[in-house]
């Protein structure tokens, strides 16, 4: 028979508590862990994504004569962000000075000219909107306005506002303002910016094209400065279909 002293006893027992907060304190230790460590794998929405503002600039003679269309540049935003299926945007023509059918057909013209480059289906038909105010942040919509932005982008024709996910390099939205400081038509008018020309260049970057700039690179539509009267963009090069195309395949 082994008999324990009360002090033995007590001895034991304080050792198995000590070892029972031990093994306590490292369970939580790693649950703390792991927590932190899900936290950083699955970064929050507003963390992951990113926004990108493009400016094109009005600049005299930006195309030289004579030129061809046989360049094959191209370059992607952010190495290579897309839409995950086709985009609805709306349009609101107040502020072009033109009607509302020529704004929204001339709009969808120019769309349907990149769709022609792809069998993906990038662009559904616009519609009417009252939307005023654009490009502050993400609401959830793809609107397109006309609106005097010189004080802000003084210069610039056009902006861009393209939102995508960082880790995915999904496009999740667009806006997009028309600067009308200027004049605009749709005839090629030698003193109006043509809407069709500059729609199609900025339809690029939705669709995730960048700007080129470089030369012999002026025949493209993704070329980043246009001018007054200007309407070669509106039909594109071959290195803007072989940029969409590397996007969204044939």
């Amino acid at each position: 028979m082994v008999i324990l002293s009360v002090n033995t006893y007590l001895l034991r027992k304080d050792v198995k508590t000590k070892r029972f907060l031990v093994v306590l304190l490292l369970l939580v230790s790693l649950l703390v862990f792991a927590a932190a460590s899900a936290a950083v794998a699955a970064p929050s929405a507003s963390s992951s994504l990113e926004k990108v503002v493009i400016l094109h600039y009005a600049k005299a003679s930006a195309r030289p004569a004579p030129f061809s269309n046989d360049s094959m540049t191209f370059k992607l935003i952010a190495k290579g962000v897309k839409w995950p299926s086709s985009v609805t945007y709306s349009i609101n023509p107040a502020g072009s000075d033109l009607s509302t059918d020529t704004v929204l057909s001339t709009m969808a013209t120019s769309a349907s000219t990149w769709d022609n480059a792809t069998s993906f289906g990038l662009f559904n038909p616009p519609t009417e909107t009252t939307v005023t105010s654009i490009g502050i942040t993400t609401d959830g919509n793809n609107n397109i306005i006309w609106k005097d932005i010189e004080d802000t982008y003084p210069g610039v024709i056009a902006a861009t506002f393209l939102y995508y996910n960082r880790f995915s390099g999904v496009i999740s939205e667009f806006d997009m303002v028309f600067n009308s400081y200027y004049k605009w038509n749709t005839t090629g008018d030698s003193s109006a910016m043509d809407v069709q020309d500059i729609a199609t260049h900025e339809l690029g970057h939705v669709c995730g094209l960048a700007d080129i700039y470089a030369p012999p690179n002026w025949s493209l539509t993704m070329y980043g400065y246009s001018d007054l009267g200007e309407t070669y963009k509106r039909d594109l090069a071959t290195g803007d279909i072989f940029g969409v195309q590397k996007l969204y395949g044939q």
